[in-house]
C-alpha cells in the first residue's frame, strides 16, 4: 500500500523567478559558511528571470521514500541556531522587523537546507504586505524539503566532513518531509484565497505534531538543541486561527489560539512556548474579539498577555486601538507612547507615531499633536509622514489655515514615488479643498476610479 502524502497546494505564479539551477547553487555557497553573521537570500540576489516555474516542479519526491528524516548535526551548531530563532521571534513581538530579519537571516545561513527559517522570514513578509517576498521564501523553502530528500545521503555526514565540527557532539535532528511540505503549502493557499486548502493542509499537519510518535521523539530530546521542536502545535493552531480570522470566522479563529494554549499548559512531551508567545496568543484572542464588536473583554484578554511579557508591542497597539473606539483616549495615549518606546522599525514607528498624534487631537491637545508631526516629517521627511494628512485632521489642528495644509500636501504629492494609493489619498484630500475638475479627472483616472472614503 503505497503512502498517503499531505495535500500540497497547487500554484502558478508570476512570481516564483527563480530557477531550480540558481536555488541549489545558493544553497550549495552557504554549506561551510556558517560563521556568517548574515546571508543575502535569492530575494536580494537574483535577478529577474524568465525561466519560471510551476510549484510542481519542485515536487520530485517518490512514495518510496522515507517520509521522516534523521539527521546527526553538531549540538554546538543546533544551539546557534536556536538561540537566532529565539532572538528572532522576539524582535518580531516587538514589531521590530528589520532587527527580526537581520536574526533570520543568520540562523538561515547556519542551516541552509532546513525550511523552518524560510517559513518565517516568509511570514514576516507576509505580515508587512511584501506577498512578492513571501511567496519567493515559500518557494525556497519548498525545494529546500525536496532537495534535502532527494539528497539526503549527501547532507546527512555533510557536517561530520567539516574540521571545525570534527571534535564536537553530534545529535539526532528529526525531518518530517510531508509536515513541512503542509505548512510551505498552506501558507501558498492562504495568500492566493484558497482558505479551505489552507485549513486542511494545516490540520494534516497538526495529526503528525500531536501524534505519539513525535511526542515521544520530542520527550526523548533536549529540546534546547534540536530542530525538530519547530514541528510544533502553536505553528499549526496560531495558523488555523489566522486562517479563519482571514474568513471572519472570528469565534472558529479564538478556539483555535485557546487550543494552542490549553495544548502549551496541558501537554507535558510538547514544547512549553516562551513567555513572548504566549502574550501574542492573548493578543490574538484580544484581537478576535476587538473584530466582533467586543473591545471591553479584549482590553480583558490585552492585560492578560501583557502579564506574560510587558514588550509585546503588536499587544500594546491593539490594546490603544480598543482603549480609543471606548472614548479612553489617555489610555489609548500611554499605550501608544508604550510602542513608540519599544519600536525600532521606522515604517511602524510612524504607523503608532499617526495613531498617538490622533489620540491627542481627540483630547483636544492640539499643540502636542502638531509636535509629533512636525517630529516625524523633520526626522523622517514628508514622504514617510504623509499618513499624517490622511489619517489625522491636520486642518483642524493647524486651525482651518489652509495654505499650511495645502503647501504640505503638494510637498507630499511631489514626494509620494511609486506608492499610488497614497499619492489617490492625497489627491482627495486637497480636492476636498480645492474641488476643481482637473483634480477630479487625476483620481477617477486611476485604476479603481471612484472618489472613495477617507479612512
Amino acid at each position: 500500500m503505497s503512502r498517503q502524502h499531505s495535500i500540497i497546494y497547487e500554484v502558478t505564479s508570476d512570481n516564483i523567478e527563480e530557477s531550480e539551477e540558481e536555488i541549489q547553487a545558493f544553497i550549495n555557497s552557504q554549506i561551510g559558511e556558517t560563521s556568517r553573521e548574515t546571508t543575502t537570500t535569492t530575494i536580494e540576489q537574483c535577478n529577474n528571470n524568465t525561466n519560471q516555474l510551476d510549484i510542481f516542479d519542485y515536487f520530485k519526491i517518490t512514495n518510496d521514500e522515507p517520509r521522516v528524516r534523521c539527521i546527526e548535526l553538531p549540538r554546538v551548531l543546533t544551539e546557534e541556531y536556536n538561540n537566532l530563532i529565539y532572538k528572532f521571534e522576539l524582535e518580531i513581538a516587538k514589531n521590530n522587523f528589520n532587527i527580526a530579519e537581520e536574526y533570520i537571516n543568520q540562523a538561515i545561513s547556519k542551516i541552509p537546507f532546513y525550511p523552518y527559517g524560510y517559513f518565517r522570514k516568509a511570514s514576516l513578509f507576509w505580515s508587512i504586505g511584501d506577498y512578492r517576498t513571501h511567496i519567493r521564501n515559500l518557494v525556497y523553502g519548498i525545494y529546500t524539503c525536496t532537495d534535502f530528500q532527494n539528497n539526503f545521503e549527501k547532507y546527512k555526514n555533510i557536517y561530520k566532513e567539516m574540521e571545525e565540527y570534527r571534535s564536537e557532539v553530534f545529535q539526532n535532528n528529526y525531518f518530517n518531509i510531508d509536515y513541512w511540505l503542509c505548512l510551505f503549502g498552506a501558507s501558498m493557499a492562504l495568500q492566493e484565497k484558497k482558505q479551505q486548502l489552507c485549513i486542511k493542509s494545516y490540520e494534516n499537519a497538526l495529526e503528525f505534531v500531536l501524534s505519539e510518535d513525535h511526542q515521544v521523539k520530542l520527550a526523548n530530546s533536549d529540546l534546547n538543541t534540536v530542530l525538530h521542536r519547530y514541528e510544533c502545535f502553536y505553528t499549526i493552531y496560531n495558523w488555523l486561527g489566522i486562517a479563519h480570522s482571514d474568513m471572519e470566522r472570528f469565534d472558529l479563529e479564538i478556539d483555535f489560539y485557546k487550543k494552542a494554549l490549553d495544548t502549551n499548559f496541558n501537554t507535558e512531551t510538547l514544547p512549553k512556548l516562551e513567555q513572548f508567545q504566549l502574550a501574542g496568543l492573548f493578543n490574538n484572542i484580544g484581537g478576535g474579539l476587538f473584530s466582533m464588536n467586543n473591545p471591553m473583554q479584549a482590553i480583558e484578554q490585552y492585560n492578560m498577555g501583557s502579564s506574560y511579557f510587558s514588550e509585546h508591542s503588536l499587544l500594546f497597539l491593539n490594546r490603544a486601538d480598543a482603549y480609543h473606539q471606548l472614548g479612553k483616549f489617555k489610555e489609548a495615549i500611554l499605550d501608544f507612547e508604550k510602542c513608540t518606546a519599544l519600536c525600532k522599525y521606522k515604517e511602524t514607528m510612524i504607523d503608532y507615531l499617526v495613531n498617538l498624534a490622533d489620540s491627542y487631537f481627540s483630547i483636544g491637545n492640539f499643540k502636542r499633536a502638531n509636535q509629533i508631526f512636525m517630529d516625524c516629517y523633520q526626522k523622517y521627511g514628508i514622504k514617510r509622514a504623509s499618513p499624517f494628512l490622511v489619517e489625522v485632521d491636520m486642518l483642524s489642528i493647524w486651525q482651518q489655515d489652509s495654505d499650511k495644509f495645502l503647501r504640505f500636501l503638494n510637498e507630499a504629492i511631489d514626494n509620494v514615488g511609486d506608492n499610488v494609493q497614497m499619492l489617490k489619498r492625497l489627491l482627495i484630500r486637497k480636492y476636498f479643498l480645492e474641488e476643481t475638475d482637473e483634480l477630479y479627472d487625476k483620481i477617477v483616472n486611476f485604476q479603481n476610479g471612484l472618489l472613495e472614503r477617507i479612512s
